[in-house]
């Protein structure tokens, strides 16, 4: 599958809250990085990726809009998405938020957040 098409299925996956659906997007040896829970974690495999999305059902309020992905490489894009999250002093996160995410045999193998475009290359390269 093409990594643009990776994306939208993602996103639709993730919007629709099927986690079967998404799980079937997820490279057996994914490294799924977050900051979503106050600090960067990684979560690794099918099962991890099942214990984020666990850990985000219990997290009223926080949701992820990633409208646009640019291609870095053949397997690669950045995500350029807005991130909403209940804040620790109250009120809410809302943020711009980047991620890159690596392909592997058509479905996710590689993803975390980054702080530039710049930045995803040079983890990328």
């Amino acid at each position: 599958m093409d990594v643009l098409a990776l994306h939208d299925r993602l996103v639709r996956d993730f919007e629709r809250r099927d986690l079967k659906s998404y799980l079937g997007l997820m490279h057996p040896d994914v490294e799924f990085t977050t900051v979503a829970f106050g600090q960067e974690r990684v979560f690794r495999g099918h099962d991890g990726v099942r214990e984020w999305w666990e850990n985000l059902s219990t997290k009223p309020g926080y949701d992820a809009y990633s409208a646009m992905a640019t291609p870095i490489a053949d397997d690669a894009i950045v995500i350029r998405a807005r991130l909403r999250a209940p804040s620790e002093s109250g009120g809410y996160l809302d943020a711009t938020a980047l991620w890159l995410l690596v392909a592997r045999d058509g479905l996710v193998w590689r993803y975390r957040p980054v702080e530039s475009e710049a930045a995803a290359r040079e983890l990328y390269a």
